[in-house]
């Protein structure tokens, strides 16, 4: 089942690429590098082992604690999701065989496989499924709100089940194809074991003498997988490197076969003969969340999130930003989405003295303002923001996390983030990434005028005509109102030895662990 290219998206959170580690080497896993001789007796060319590194590893190895970007790297390789998505976007069977929508779109049932364990022992069956859902449904991870419309999980058959809705979840499939997906052992569920000790069904195990949590990751092919084709290499090793210059360094001398760089490095990783494995743009900006004032006064007044987006000159930033390589951000939705809107490309063209003179009328000029990003952000990038607040009269206090500490970008004292915003990839994403419910919300807002807006798009979202109205009156309201400051847009750079051959993701900006394989 191809997914409508109207519904394509990286779901809000998952699209956070949570990067950042330290210490890399080959650790205990005994096989150093790519090129490493597997137990099959294939030749030292053979690439046997796949060695991937990524900023931060997740801070908790139960499922419900999965994320997309780089985070999935740990996930996919012990657990299986419900639905697979392919490179090209298509839904296909995994762990389920099959589904069907209800009429009205709130029951989904789920035909199940038979044939499956988890590495404990314990059966993959319709009650496993039960359990997982409504772990995730009632869990603390950062995507717990991706299934907050289930009211319960009917099993229908000892190999069936039907997810009962409260409301129309236009994303449901793209939930169980990713993070929201994934099945651990329902023995192991809600204990302190799985945290540190994943159990799946997945095609790879987690060596746990082998690795050491927080540097270094080991995990070994499934003896017993029931899907050998997604299995590629006997073992695979994530390292967390948190420093650029050192994932780069890892990345041409041979140490690690693929990770996301910084767009400034594209020039050398190039120039070693890396691969790049080409994205969509990524819009980047500020989150203006404490819009009720709690912790900032200023961000309160609309007038002040006004002067914000009055401060970038977008054609510049994106002109000096990662070797010319980054493009304008303007709005909610990405240019040629659903949703977009040229007027509103000069809604706000640079103007620091006029921002400067909104401040002003606010009474806000001098006031300072919490604005946080985490340590490895660029530099160029920390410097235009710090100097656009400086040039309408606020005074920028700058709380930088380190990587592993990005969780606290969605903590509710943060009264602007720099994160993912705007140039949002379909009308429904962007929908969701205003939502009360999504996670830079994180003071928890309700606004009735956006949640109408919301509410007309969810329950005619299989109306393109009034899905694409109901984006733009979203997209109009959410700059008028200034919810974000979209600041630059950029592709990711995720970078692959020659090595391997690997396929980009559909709706992802890092490939998914099943897309990388051993070059012919």
């Amino acid at each position: 089942m191809k997914l409508p290219r109207s519904l394509a998206a990286v779901v809000a959170v998952s699209a956070l690429l949570f990067a950042g580690c330290a210490g890399g080497g080959d650790g205990g896993g005994g096989d150093g590098g790519s090129g490493s001789t597997g137990g099959d007796g294939a030749s030292s060319n053979a690439v046997t082992v796949l060695s991937i590194a990524q900023h931060a590893g997740p801070p908790s190895l139960d499922p419900e604690q999965a994320l997309a970007g780089e985070q999935h790297f740990v996930f996919q390789t012990t657990y299986d999701s419900l639905i697979l998505l392919t490179p090209d976007g298509q839904f296909e069977p995994m762990l389920a065989t099959s589904w069907e929508f209800s009429d009205d779109l709130k029951t989904l049932s789920m035909e199940l496989r038979d044939d499956v364990s988890f590495t404990d022992g314990a059966k993959f069956d319709a009650e496993a499924v039960k359990a997982n859902i409504l772990h995730y449904r009632d869990g603390t991870g950062a995507t717990a709100g991706n299934l907050r419309l289930v009211q319960d999980v009917v099993v229908t058959g000892e190999y069936s089940v039907d997810i009962v809705l409260s409301d129309v979840e236009p994303y449901l499939l793209m939930y169980l194809a990713n993070g929201s997906g994934f099945m651990g052992s329902p023995e192991k569920l809600g204990t302190e074991e799985i945290k540190t000790n994943p159990v799946g069904t997945g095609p790879y195990i987690y060596d746990a003498t082998a690795s050491s949590v927080g540097e270094n990751l080991w995990f070994t092919k499934n003896p017993d997988y029931w899907n050998p084709d997604l299995q590629h290499f006997e073992k695979v090793n994530l390292q967390i490197i948190g420093d650029q210059t050192a994932r780069v360094n890892a990345l041409v001398s041979g140490q690690i076969d693929a990770v996301n760089v910084d767009l400034s490095s594209a020039d050398q990783v190039e120039g070693a003969g890396m691969i790049y494995v080409g994205t969509e743009n990524a819009g980047y900006g500020l989150h203006l969340t404490d819009r009720n004032g709690t912790k900032s006064a200023a961000i309160a007044d609309v007038r002040v999130r006004q002067a914000l987006n009055y401060a970038f000159d977008r054609e510049k930033i994106a002109a000096s930003l990662f070797n010319g390589r980054a493009a304008m951000n303007t709005q909610l939705y990405a240019p040629g989405v659903d949703g977009y809107l040229e007027e509103l490309e000069e809604l706000y063209p640079y103007d620091p003295a006029k921002g400067k003179e909104l401040v002003s009328e606010a009474g806000f000029e001098g006031a300072e303002v919490g604005v946080t990003w985490l340590t490895y952000t660029d530099p160029a990038v920390k410097a235009v923001i710090q100097e656009a607040f400086t040039s309408i009269g606020l005074v920028p206090v700058v709380n930088e996390l380190v990587a592993s500490d990005a969780f606290g970008l969605i903590r509710p004292d943060m009264p602007t983030v720099l994160w993912s915003a705007g140039n949002r990839p379909d009308p429904w994403n962007g929908a969701m990434s205003a939502a009360p419910t999504q996670p830079f919300n994180t003071f928890k807002i309700e606004d009735p005028e956006a949640n109408r807006i919301i509410a007309d798009m969810r329950a005619n979202f299989l109306d393109e005509e009034k899905l694409k109205a109901g984006a733009e009156e979203l997209n109009r309201f959410v700059m008028e109102q200034a919810w974000i400051v979209p600041i630059y847009a950029q592709p990711y750079g995720y970078y692959h030895s020659p090595r391997l051959e690997v396929d980009a993701q559909y709706a992802a900006s890092i490939p998914f662990l099943y897309n990388f394989r051993p070059a012919s």
